[in-house]
């Protein structure tokens, strides 16, 4: 759930970016979307891939630890009861 939540956010802030360079430099949806991916400076899309792709790691993470507890704690019920 929460890496779902991961990629919403992600989309929905790709997208509120796209729609601010529409109303400013006066582009169409896909000339923003182009300038997004390929404007930035080199440091600054690794910064921003890596800022990415560390949220998606853990988001993942906490989704399985999320997933392991609940299994262990139905697994400690069906015991108990």
């Amino acid at each position: 759930m929460v890496t779902l939540a991961y990629f919403l956010l992600i989309l929905l802030l790709t997208i509120l970016i796209a729609l601010f360079d529409m109303s400013l430099f006066e582009f169409t949806f896909f000339e923003a979307m182009i300038n997004i991916i390929y404007s930035e400076i080199a440091i600054g899309r690794y910064i921003a891939l890596f800022g990415a792709a560390l949220g998606l790691i853990s988001s993942v993470i906490i989704d399985f630890r999320i997933h392991r507890s609940k299994k262990e704690s139905n697994a400690d019920e069906r015991t108990l009861g």
